[in-house]
């Protein structure tokens, strides 16, 4: 649990997840906290919150694959996967001075 300063980001958010990796560098990097607003789908181009049978991944959406920000990293084909969960719209990166 965390207790954050009272803004419109962080009134929007339903919840928080801190970044493992680095396959969304430059935008998000290993240890970030992300903002994140509960829903069931994102929009081609959105970056969102994605459970792959059972895996989580923080990627932008890209219709039939989720696209990783840093090159080194393949796309990953929505096709090779059971059972695909959209948790959310990742809203943007909780700073060190909004937590209370």
């Amino acid at each position: 649990m965390l207790e954050v300063e009272e803004n419109d980001l962080t009134l929007e958010a339903n919840f928080a997840l801190r970044v493992s990796g680095d396959s969304m560098e430059p935008d998000f990097k290993n240890g970030d906290v992300l903002l994140i607003r509960s829903q069931p789908t994102v929009e081609i181009g959105e970056i969102g919150i994605f459970i792959l049978d059972g895996e989580g991944f923080v990627k932008e959406f890209g219709g039939d694959c989720l696209i990783s920000h840093n090159k080194k990293y393949e796309n990953i084909k929505l096709e090779k996967y059971n059972e695909i969960y959209c948790r959310g719209l990742v809203l943007g990166v909780l700073e060190d001075e909004q937590i209370v």
